[in-house]
């Protein structure tokens, strides 16, 4: 029996300036998916609070662990919604940090490198993302 590779193990670089990326939460999701390694399968994690929906599609850089012990998360900005466990190969446009300094929805987020390009209108619905969903207490 041939078993799905684990998703988290993947190399995290497809080149020297590609990175992979896996789709959890595809754009227009309403729901908050998870790569769970035992099940060797997606599994949703939460709903998104009413009326919220993934602005873009969602994952994970694989074979990477950020200060929370989980691999880095990863926004891909492309014009279409894609699927969960699709991996694509992508390139930085910006790096953000999320901090959350006490258990709840307030979070506070610093650009670590601005958008490049025409990717400003991007960091825009990004960030009204975010600030939705804390409102609503989506994580």
């Amino acid at each position: 029996m041939r078993y799905m590779r684990d998703l988290l193990t993947l190399p995290a670089f497809a080149s020297d300036d590609l990175f992979h990326v896996v789709v959890e939460s595809p754009r227009g999701s309403t729901v908050k998916l998870k790569w769970d390694p035992e099940l060797g399968a997606m599994s949703i994690s939460r709903p998104l609070a009413l009326g919220l929906s993934y602005p873009h599609d969602w994952g994970f850089v694989p074979s990477t662990k950020g200060p929370d012990g989980d691999p880095l998360d990863a926004l891909v900005f492309w014009d279409v919604s894609s699927f969960p466990g699709l991996v694509i190969p992508c390139r930085v446009l910006a790096v953000v940090q999320l901090e959350q300094k006490s258990p709840g929805p307030s979070r506070r987020t610093r650009a670590k490198r601005p958008p490049l390009g025409s990717a400003g209108h991007i960091s825009a619905r990004v960030r009204a993302f975010g600030r939705r969903a804390a409102a609503a207490g989506a994580r």
